[in-house]
Order: structure tokens, then sequence, then C-alpha cells
């Protein structure tokens, strides 16, 4: 069976492999997914954090610390868990290997940073806030500087 991808909100994701369960922003969950993964599964979940925004960060995931086996957070974050050596706080270019994970956190064209995974022999990338921003009533140079900085 291969991976199953779960939308949570906003650009919240969950993404379920063979022997390991990825959550991506977090910040809310209306159709409980994360939970019903959580009650249905005993594979370990890691949490991922692009930025400090509330629209992607929410210092509740703390509360799944018994369930989860780690957390790459990027450095603008800040969160207080029982046990720091699950906390993995990140800044832009650097790599971390833990738990049969690869990430490598590369920038974004916005705030914090995005997440390069590979596991199981898959990679997945997960942008955060890095986007082609093009916003009407910006400058031309505004614009273009946006879409230089997206490619």
């Amino acid at each position: 069976m291969g991976p199953s991808l779960y939308f949570l909100h906003h650009s919240g994701f969950l993404v379920e492999l063979e022997t390991m369960v990825l959550v991506f922003d977090y910040y809310m969950d209306p159709a409980g997914r994360l939970a019903e993964r959580m009650k249905s599964t005993d594979k370990p979940f890691y949490f991922f954090v692009s930025h400090v925004h509330g629209d992607h960060f929410n210092p509740a995931i703390a509360g799944f610390e018994d369930r989860a086996a780690g957390y790459f957070l990027h450095e603008d974050c800040r969160l207080v868990l029982k046990n720091p050596e699950l906390l993995h706080e990140m800044e832009v270019g650097d790599t971390v290997k833990v738990g049969g994970l690869t990430v490598h956190m590369y920038g974004s064209t916005d705030a914090g940073g995005s997440f390069m995974v590979n596991a199981e022999g898959l990679t997945i990338f997960h942008a955060g806030d890095l986007n082609w921003w093009h916003w009407a009533g910006e400058a031309d140079e505004d614009n273009r500087d946006a879409r230089d900085g997206f490619f």
C-alpha cells in the first residue's frame, strides 16, 4: 500500500507512510484526521512547522508529545516539550537525520522555510509559505522580485 495524504486545513497536511506519519503545518484540523490516525495506528508521528505564523504553527502540537517521535521546527518557533531531545530547531540550509528520515530545510518567499523529507524511498516536499506571490497594487519591481525568489 502506498502513502496516504490527508488535508488538515490551510497549509496543513498529514502523510501516512508504511512505518510513520508526517504532519506538516498543523494549526487546526476540523475533520479530526489527526485524532483519527492517532487512534487507529501505533506508527510514530513526526511534526513539521515551516514558520511561526498562526496559520502554520499551533503550539498545541506539544500535546501530542506522547505519540511524537520528533518535531522539526523553523528556528522562529518556540515549543516547550517534556523531552527536548524530540525537538529539532532548523534554519534554512540545515539537514537533520532522525529515525529513518532525512529532513532538509529550504527557504521561503515569505517567513520561515520549506521542507524536503526523504523517508521510505520517497521524497516529500512541503512548501510552507514558499509561493509565487503576486499582489495587485504592488510595484512591478516587487512582483518581479517575488517571482525571482520563487524560482
